[in-house]
């Protein structure tokens, strides 16, 4: 409270100068006590205001107020909108010169990657990121070593990542989190509940920011544990519709793109085989001649939405491509949507 009502002095000192350098400055800081507090949609309005105010000067801590944009976006589940911030303020931070941006914006961007499961890109990105932030005066290092942790297959590697955030020194409950998670990725069945349980108690304390995405996030990496599939995929004829369990149907009428696509990967399921995205793409816009980087462009965008349709936590990609996760059983109904809508109710 006392923070609040030193930051609301000094933005009323700063309007009636006239000063839009300090007022965008002091929005921003404190939009970050927002953020902390989890007070989202009051640190939007912030930041919204200061963006506005900054359109007249040119300030390397308004890149900072960029990464902050993504940061409140990811920890509110705007995978899209997130990375879209981040990579504003890392073309930002690469054309002011401001390494300590630069690794901010590559940490931001890798942790909505591996949210998003794309874990081979979540890995470079972070592993470069704590290059950057190695002699960097924040925490920032400590974050991006924990999170490379988890996007690490290899136990030893992802122990060493994990030593060298503890080195760092800062986020310490997101670094003791993602230790307990390690041994549970590794398939200890009672280190994954431990950690199920753990992360749990986070989300429900409500303990800031990072740390209660880092809860969600390892309790997305460690699954559930009752000895059943994790997720039900039903889909219908001709992947006119699917639905997860657990969720509303969801119609793909003529989302032609989005229907072959999960045909593909239903189709290859059985496998249990990553589809590359070359394949998928081709799955998706058969035969059509487009450039290649607006092909690439056109199916990651597809790809967002197909999981925020509903297939967030069933679409696995990884360095091979995407698949379906391994748990999951696929059933498939004769129902048309509307059958499937009223059955849902």
């Amino acid at each position: 409270a006392k923070a609040e009502g030193r930051f609301l002095r000094a933005v009323d000192a700063a309007r009636r100068l006239g000063d839009p350098l300090r007022l965008a400055l002091v929005l921003g800081r404190m939009a970050r006590l927002f953020i902390d507090q989890l007070r989202f949609e009051e640190a939007r309005g912030l930041l919204a205001e200061a963006s506005e105010q900054r359109a007249a000067v040119v300030h390397p801590t308004f890149v900072l107020q960029r990464i902050d944009l993504g940061d409140l976006e990811r920890t509110s589940g705007n995978a899209m909108a997130a990375e879209a911030h981040y990579r504003e303020a890392l073309a930002s931070a690469r054309e002011q010169g401001v390494r300590l941006a630069e690794g901010g914006a590559l940490l931001g961007l890798g942790a909505t990657q591996l949210w998003t499961g794309r874990v081979g890109l979540a890995r470079g990105q972070l592993a470069a990121a704590a290059e950057l932030l190695r002699e960097a005066p924040w925490s920032w290092a400590s974050l991006a070593h924990a999170y490379l942790a988890l996007a690490i297959d290899d136990p030893t590697a992802a122990a060493a990542e994990l030593e060298q955030s503890r080195l760092g020194g800062g986020y310490s409950e997101v670094v003791e989190l993602v230790a307990a998670a390690l041994p549970a990725l590794a398939g200890d069945r009672e280190a994954a509940a431990a950690a199920r349980r753990q992360c749990q108690a986070v989300e429900l304390a409500g303990r800031g920011q990072e740390l209660s995405f880092a809860a969600r996030l390892i309790a997305r990496l460690v699954g559930s544990d009752d000895g059943s599939p994790r997720r039900v995929l039903t889909v219908g004829p001709e992947l006119s519709w699917f639905q997860v369990a657990g969720q509303e149907p969801v119609n793909l009428g003529r989302r032609r793109a989005i229907r072959r696509i999960l045909a593909d990967l239903v189709g290859a399921h059985d496998g249990a085989e990553s589809r590359t995205l070359y394949q998928l793409i081709e799955a998706g816009w058969p035969g059509e001649s487009i450039q290649h980087e607006a092909a690439i462009n056109r199916f990651h965008v597809t790809m967002t939405r197909l999981r925020k349709l509903g297939l967030e936590q069933v679409l696995i990609g990884s360095d091979e491509g995407y698949r379906l996760a391994r748990d999951t059983r696929i059933e498939h109904s004769p129902a048309s949507f509307s059958e499937r809508r009223l059955l849902s109710e």
